[in-house]
């Protein structure tokens, strides 16, 4: 498990780092060191959040909590019918 997540964890930072060079090289405009460094970071930092939420949603849908609701939710449409 844990070496999955650390494989999961790697593959998010050479998606960083790929998609970093390839706003750098197609917009062709000047930055420090620092610019590089938070846009890096702010990268990676939204593909993580985009991961979360997607491992939120899995974990939600396989332990049946998204059926929970919506039964609930079906049960107070048939009481509001009656």
């Amino acid at each position: 498990m844990l070496q999955t997540i650390l494989k999961i964890v790697a593959a998010c930072i050479v998606v960083s780092v790929i998609t970093h060079f390839g706003i750098i090289y197609f917009t062709e405009f000047e930055m420090s060191i620092h610019g590089h460094i938070a846009m890096g970071i702010g990268i990676l930092f939204t593909y993580g959040v985009g991961a979360g939420l997607m491992a939120l949603l899995f974990f939600s849908n396989k332990h049946g909590h998204d059926d929970e609701v919506y039964s609930s939710s079906q049960a107070k449409e048939n009481s509001d019918d009656q």
